[in-house]
């Protein structure tokens, strides 16, 4: 019975997800431990309490009273599932208690970890949003600068044009002078 115990206890460290850090695991294969020797002592502590108890006092059964009649599926209910967890035997307990522990732990190191991506996630995120705000005021600065560039360039066409056309209308009436 020890053996399987052991088993069950170790095959939930074995069959950890992949996204766990490897350094992480002999963490949890010391706190599963401690957890262990931690239950183990409850229970028998749990034990020699309840025993000394029961050499005590037993309780007695509640009478059902018309007033309690209203509520009696309650009751029976209540009293079914404590029936029900007294099926167990303490080992069973155990062995249940110490798996929803380390699931918990197995959870708690996943959303670690899945938390420590985001964060990864959120800087390369911030990395690039900087880069590319840098890259957009660059950009905005050339778009000014070639549109002032474009603005000179149709000014002194416009002034060329006017030369040009000066010019013509002169060379016109130098032609119509000499005839």
């Amino acid at each position: 019975m020890e053996k399987e115990e052991e088993t069950d206890r170790k095959q939930p460290l074995q069959n950890v997800d992949d996204t766990i850090p490897s350094h992480f695991i002999p963490l949890i294969k010391v706190y599963s431990l401690l957890n262990t020797i931690r239950q183990n002592d409850r229970i028998t502590k749990d034990k020699n309490h309840h025993a000394s108890i029961k050499q005590i006092y037993t309780p007695p059964a509640p009478p059902l009273s018309p007033m309690t009649s209203v509520n009696s599926d309650i009751i029976i209910n209540n009293d079914s599932r404590k029936k029900r967890a007294k099926d167990f035997s303490p080992v069973d307990i155990i062995t249940k208690r110490q798996r929803n522990t380390d699931a918990a732990r197995r959870s708690r190191l996943r959303k670690a970890n899945k938390m420590e991506t985001l964060e990864h996630k959120v800087d390369v995120l911030q990395k690039d949003n900087n880069r590319l705000r840098v890259k957009v005021a660059v950009l905005e600065n050339d778009i000014c600068h070639a549109t002032e560039k474009d603005r000179r360039n149709r000014l002194r066409v416009l002034e060329l044009e006017a030369q040009l056309a000066l010019a013509h209308t002169q060379l016109v009436k130098e032609y119509k002078n000499e005839d």
